[in-house]
């Protein structure tokens, strides 16, 4: 999977003729925009000053931000390529030094999780809450929202809005047997996009579980 690595920037001084040289290095397979995300970048271009530079943009918007030589960059469009072109302005003159090209991706999609167990594993059904998160594998900083759910267990049918399982509780009480329970959940990323997810969790029944160590927040109470 490739990951958010727009720019990998390498910079070391050698003496070299008694001037200081700077090298950038870059590494192309890398080169990736996530639609919907504030890609952030770091501009360097040797011996010259940021305000010597003219960034524009084919497929994307450009945005300054805060920090020293970063920008945010953000695809536009439905293409799946977008450019970055480097301007050095000097005096009246305008020269392009430089056009990167990057792979236009949609966000990869997150772990959902019931309470503290991730997708498939058996859960603790007091853990009242659904979360989607990005694993550690995922270096992406996003937030997602959990819109409505469905779940279907033993034959029974229970819906409801965000991401509280409360309404769940009664059917999750009355389970008999160990069951496997199927989720429909409608959510939504930073791009602002709803999607569909069809999931399942393992549920014991509800007196083997324990509120030990379940943050309020978690069970809904």
């Amino acid at each position: 999977m490739k990951t958010t690595l727009i720019f990998l920037f390498i910079f070391f001084s050698v003496g070299l003729f008694g001037q200081e040289s700077t090298v950038a290095i870059e590494i192309p397979e890398y080169n990736v925009l996530y639609r919907g995300y504030s890609n952030k970048v770091r501009i360097a271009v040797t011996n010259h000053q940021l305000k010597d530079i003219r960034l524009e943009g084919k497929n994307l918007n450009i945005k300054s931000t805060e920090e020293k030589n970063s920008f945010i960059l953000e695809p536009t469009g439905k293409n799946r390529k977008a450019e970055l072109f480097v301007f050095r302005i000097k005096k009246k003159d305008t020269t392009l030094i430089r056009i990167i090209e990057y792979d236009v991706l949609y966000m990869p999609e997150p772990t959902f999780y019931w309470g503290k167990y991730s997708e498939g594993e058996l859960v603790n059904s007091k853990y009242l809450k659904l979360f989607a998160l990005y694993s550690s594998e995922i270096p992406l900083k996003a937030s997602f929202s959990i819109l409505e759910w469905e779940m279907q267990l033993d034959s029974n049918t229970v819906r409801s809005k965000g991401s509280s399982l409360k309404k769940a509780e009664d059917l999750l009480k009355n389970v008999e047997k160990p069951s496997i329970a199927y989720f429909k959940i409608i959510w939504k990323g930073p791009d602002g996009v709803l999607k569909t997810k069809k999931i399942h969790w393992k549920v014991d029944l509800w007196d083997k579980s324990s509120d030990e160590g379940i943050p309020r927040l978690i069970k809904c109470e």
